[in-house]
């Protein structure tokens, strides 16, 4: 059975079997998470920006890719 989920938690999106990128209600990138992290698009720069934020409060400044 399908489930739709949104989340703002990339975390649990990356075990997803499709995600969608949605900007202004428009589908702008679909795929894996690995798929659109090699996209290099704004998928994955969402991405990397989350996880530097997330390193940062943790104490560690690399990003998470």
């Amino acid at each position: 059975m399908p489930t739709f989920v949104v989340s703002h938690n990339l975390r649990a999106v990356e075990q997803a079997d499709l995600v969608f990128y949605i900007e202004d209600g428009q589908i702008l990138e679909q795929g894996t998470h690995k798929e659109l992290l090699h996209l290099s698009g704004r998928y994955s720069a969402m991405y990397a920006l989350k996880s530097a934020r997330t390193s940062h409060e943790n104490g560690v400044y690399a990003v998470e890719i």
